[in-house]
């Protein structure tokens, strides 16, 4: 009431300096209105980043820790099951320079692990873009910085085999911290997409995305329980896009089909382990291209010292990214999230969201 009054007090100052052509009540109203619509906008947009400054300042947790912006994991540890795509490459790089315990999964691809656990790093270019990058981002931080920063374990490992699981799963044990033994989350970016007209695909193909979406989310969520369960932790899995939106999931019936598997999975699990304390938490790709979230890599035959390092992973924009953080820290996270809405403020938001952590960098 006190912003329409003081919108009013200004049509009266503008009506009165336009002499004897007055305004009409209705255009008065009316300019009363985008005034205070403008005065509104401002107002939120003003609130939103004083809110976004101080939560990227430090993040209070139930344990009473608050954690700087830089170290907002606070050295949690954190599986992401696959840097095969995209997806994997940006989390896995994102949540490792936000603090976290990272470790991420790459499929052998006719190559074994060494004694150690690890992968061969003459074949994997995911390896050698995420280890590039992270050098980069070590030699960028000062020295009191790093301590903030408890790196990569990059280990072998493929959804739909039993063998890799259980090896990882000893790999990841061997790499915590003396006294631990938990995942804080496991996020499951495997994936295989299978696009095109249904009626042009062969059936064997949905076979192998049924094998790798599905049975893979499974076999991952029966092998890494008891990691979660010593933690309380959380299983991150990836949704189905909802299918009458403007975006829906055209020419991906197998994928789409494998996905809403394991939203249902994801469900019946969800209230299997709500009891011991681990969340089953959802993530729908909405506003997100499918076949660029999944999609491997692409070098060039010949590739420069710097160029995996400077290659692209960015397929998540800021919103999105700021998404999953909430999903993996928070003490009550959701049943589900949505990764982007495409729509109207979302936009302008993202845009604030960039502006304000350019101004933190400075």
């Amino acid at each position: 009431m006190a912003l329409l009054l003081s919108a009013y007090q200004v049509i009266d100052v503008l009506a009165f300096n336009t002499g004897p052509s007055h305004m009409d009540d209705q255009t008065a109203f009316v300019l009363a209105l985008q005034l205070i619509a403008l005065c509104t906008v401002v107002s939120a947009l003003i609130l939103y980043l004083m809110c976004r400054i101080r939560k990227n300042y430090f993040t209070p947790f139930s344990d009473g820790s608050d954690l700087t912006y830089m170290n907002i994991g606070g050295g949690k540890a954190v599986l992401v099951t696959s840097l095969d795509n995209i997806l994997g490459l940006q989390l896995a790089y994102h949540l490792a320079s936000r603090g976290f315990r990272v470790f991420a999964g790459v499929k052998p691809s006719g190559y074994e692990a060494d004694v150690q656990g690890t992968v061969d790093s003459e074949t994997s270019a995911s390896k050698k873009i995420l280890e590039a990058k992270w050098k980069r981002f070590e030699a960028c931080c000062k020295k009191e910085e790093n301590e903030n920063f408890v790196g990569l374990v990059v280990l072998p490992l493929d959804v739909t085999r039993e063998d890799l699981l259980h090896d990882a799963l000893g790999t990841i044990r061997r790499h915590l911290p003396a006294g631990e033994d938990g995942l804080w989350a496991v996020i499951n970016t495997a994936g295989l997409p299978c696009r095109g007209r249904l009626e042009n695909q062969d059936s064997p193909y949905w076979d192998a995305v049924m094998k790798q979406n599905v049975t893979g989310t499974l076999k991952v969520a029966k092998t890494f329980l008891p990691l979660l369960r010593n933690k309380k932790g959380r299983l991150i899995n990836i949704g189905a896009k909802v299918a009458n939106s403007e975006d829906g999931p055209q020419t991906l019936v197998a994928h789409t089909a494998s996905r809403y598997a394991v939203e249902g999975a994801s469900a019946a699990l969800r209230n299997e382990m709500k009891h011991v304390g681990i969340k089953v938490i959802t993530l729908h790709p909405e506003g997100l291209e499918i076949s660029r979230l999944f999609a491997s890599p692409s070098l060039p035959a010949k590739i420069g010292p710097d160029g995996y390092a400077d290659y692209d992973i960015s397929v998540l924009p800021a919103l999105s990214l700021e998404v999953i953080e909430e999903a993996v820290l928070s003490d009550q996270p959701k049943a589900s999230y949505t990764l982007l809405k495409t729509v109207g403020f979302t936009r302008i938001r993202e845009k604030f969201v960039n502006l304000n952590k350019s101004i933190q960098v400075v």
